[in-house]
């Protein structure tokens, strides 16, 4: 600094604290008036139009913030409120380095020196973190997002000078996690914002001064995750060739799910193909509950005709953000003493939000991506969790109801789990679903099920139901290897390390490995099933018909049961009871960028028909056979590429058994609904509106009611 420049400040110092003092004692305010007015003047040059060619109004303003910076011991809120709001308004992306380290000193030292004004530059701090609008560069849609590298400096400097504001003001830590939970970028109009805003946040909160931050934080996180998430629509996901078949199907039946998930072209031969119009003349057989309709993979690609971008910007948004928090989970998860903190933070937001929340479509896979870290921390706490909500008789029926949702996908999905923990997990279901069977005979309050009551006995035991449809759920996945596990699978995990706490243990057979058994096993379904299935409470009747299906499918082709009743059952009931409508929540990941993050190959179960190859269709009824649309391409088998293949989310549409993507995601078909519509106005006179297609859900995604026609 030379002479004369430093003659100048010298004497800008000694004029900023004459203004400052004759505001504060009272005198005439005419200098501190025009130190307002001078900074207003230099900030409106410095942050215009032609910021580029402002370097001299630039230095100038960076020399009234050292002199303002070195006297902010005489600063006061009520007093001298202008002055600050006019430095604070100083566009922190547009002023020059030179002014930016300047106005963050200022802050941070006006903060120690007067902990009044902490909120109010807090929020303006926060409000900085996201560039102007016009600043913001739009990413290109479906590309991972990155910072420009001018603009993550600018805010690299900011969220130094909150960990700064963080160590040296006692007030802040609450403050800011307060601001920057509020400040959350819910409504999406450039996705850039919404990720730099995540950026900085995950920033701060890695820093050792956001340690104070950083279980909050993360909640706040889950929860704008979620909220960006319910806006998303099934349909909005897919490409064009998905709204075209969406488009082409919302005037047609819904199929059932199991026709064409996993299917090889021999298996669809053998099977009997029904058209759709046959489907619609049998409504028992045509209907495809909660999970909707499947269309066929194999589809000619066919321009469409909506306005809709084939990427959908909300989605696309929840990707880019879903990487964000994925990767602030890994560098948490490196530490086991951050990891037992995490997994604390995210069960509480799960259970805060996230389990009554049934449009929420991929924000649950935090949950999932932190059950694959650790399997004893994580997974059987997850799981424990789960079973002691269910068994919780206190807690209302409609979060036991969702639990058993959750449960049932989990164990079903999740291809990580240990043998052990998933057969310690579906005993622990099935004798749950037995013991009640029993204490309602003891109670003697379902002697029959009588058409009457069908409405109070679906209030009164939906808790019930949905564990018996999520435990057959689950059974088409995993019979066919519980059935067959090898022992080495056992002695691959210690169990005792996986034992399900909090919740009632599942049946012991005899000894400590001896349960692990196949034989076992199976004699313990061979018990059990068949006294919650032929139970008076007639569970299959209310399960989704595809689920009822696949399930009996599978229990006879390995002679589980005897499924000949069952079948009569099933098929005689889908004309007269409702099915149960329920959400499996960990249906597939359909985020393309972020699915790299769990490892889906190898870590998710994808449905593969749930049979053997060697399946002859002549070993099941007509009931058991699964009808297809007429024309449905057959699938080539592949399931010995699949698990080594590159995690396709596209190759999942329709091919999950609980959602759709291309069709209606749930509810039954339109000339079924009109049909039990008019039998249900024939038989009982109802002249009101009988649509089932618009009685209310409960928080779940389920209709746990059944109806009588």
């Amino acid at each position: 600094m030379s002479s004369e420049e430093a003659k100048i400040t010298a004497a800008l110092t000694a004029y900023v604290r004459n203004a400052l003092l004759c505001k504060t004692l009272g005198q005439d305010a005419t200098t501190y008036r025009e130190l307002v007015k001078h900074v207003s003047q230099v900030r409106g040059i410095v942050c215009g139009q032609h910021s580029q060619q402002a370097a001299a109004e630039k230095h100038q303003l960076a020399l009234l913030l050292q002199a303002c910076t070195r006297h902010v011991s005489y600063i006061r809120s009520d007093q001298h409120g202008m002055l600050v709001a006019e430095l604070l308004a100083i566009s922190l992306w547009i002023c020059g380095e030179e002014v930016l380290k300047g106005t963050l000193d200022f802050v941070v030292k006006l903060l120690v020196a007067n902990g009044s004004m902490v909120s109010f530059c807090l929020r303006r701090l926060v409000f900085c973190l996201i560039p102007p609008n016009p600043l913001l560069e739009a990413p290109t849609p479906g590309e991972t997002w990155q910072p420009p590298a001018q603009q993550a400096a600018v805010q690299d400097h900011i969220i130094q000078a909150l960990a700064d504001i963080l160590l040296l003001v006692p007030t802040a830590p609450k403050t800011m996690l307060s601001e920057l939970s509020q400040r959350m970028p819910f409504k999406i109009v450039n996705r850039a914002a919404p990720c730099m805003y995540f950026r900085a946040v995950y920033q701060l909160s890695q820093m050792q001064a956001g340690d104070c931050l950083r279980d909050g934080l993360q909640a706040a996180m889950v929860d704008c995750l979620l909220n960006i998430d319910v806006e998303i629509k099934w349909q909005d996901i897919a490409d064009q060739q998905a709204d075209h078949v969406a488009d082409e199907h919302d005037s047609e039946d819904e199929q059932d799910v199991f026709a064409l998930e996993g299917r090889t072209g021999q298996d669809l031969q053998e099977q009997t193909i029904q058209t759709l119009d046959e489907a619609a003349a049998d409504p028992s057989i045509s209907r495809g509950g909660w999970e909707g309709a499947a269309a066929t993979q194999d589809v000619v690609p066919v321009a469409s005709t909506s306005d809709r971008s084939p990427i959908d910007e909300t989605a696309d948004t929840l990707d880019s953000l879903m990487e964000l928090t994925f990767e602030h989970l890994l560098w948490r998860c490196h530490d086991a003493a951050q990891l037992q903190r995490t997994w604390a933070v995210m069960l509480a937001a799960f259970d805060r939000t996230l389990l009554h929340t049934y449009r929420s479509k991929f924000t649950q896979f935090l949950v999932y991506y932190m059950c694959q870290q650790s399997l004893s921390s994580c997974a059987s706490a997850f799981v424990s969790f789960l079973l002691k909500r269910i068994h919780d008789p206190n807690r209302p029926a409609i979060t036991r109801t969702a639990c058993a949702a959750y449960l049932a996908s989990f164990l079903a999905r999740a291809k990580f789990l240990p043998k052990p923990l998933l057969i310690q997990s579906l005993l622990s279901m099935a004798q749950w679903c037995a013991d009640y069977c029993k204490t309602q005979d003891q109670r003697q309050l379902a002697t029959s099920f009588p058409a009457t009551s069908t409405f109070e006995l679906g209030i009164q035991h939906q808790v019930f139901y949905a564990m018996c449809q999520g435990l057959l759920y689950a059974f088409c996945y995993h019979l066919d290897s519980l059935l067959s596990t090898d022992a080495d699978d056992m002695d691959a995990v210690d169990p005792s390390q996986l034992h399900i706490s909090d919740a009632p243990p599942p049946i012991s057979i005899s000894g400590d490995k001896a349960c692990m058994q196949p034989a076992d096993i199976r004699h313990t379904l061979s018990d059990l099933l068949p006294r919650i299935l032929h139970h008076r409470l007639s569970p299959m009747t209310v399960c989704a018909p595809s689920v009822a299906h696949q399930f009996l499918q599978q229990a006879q082709r390995l002679s589980l049961l005897d499924c000949t009743s069952l079948q009569t059952t099933v098929a005689s009931a889908h004309m007269q009871v409702r099915p149960l409508e329920m959400f499996f929540p960990f249906d597939p990941y359909l985020l393309r960028r972020s699915a790299r993050f769990l490892k889906l190959p190898s870590s998710y179960n994808t449905w593969g028909g749930g049979h053997q190859h060697d399946t002859d269709a002549s070993h099941l009824s007509s009931d058991d056979e699964l009808e297809v649309p007429e024309g449905a391409e057959s699938q080539t088998d592949s399931s010995s590429e699949e698990e080594d293949a590159e995690y396709d989310p596209q190759t999942l549409q329709g091919q999950s058994m609980g959602i759709s993507f291309q069709s209606k995601p749930l509810g039954i078909t339109r000339q079924c609904r009109d049909r039990m519509t008019s039998l249900q106005q024939e038989s009982r006179g109802l002249h009101e509106d009988s649509s089932l297609g618009s009685s209310p859900k409960l928080m779940g995604s389920f209709e746990p009611i059944p109806m009588s026609c």
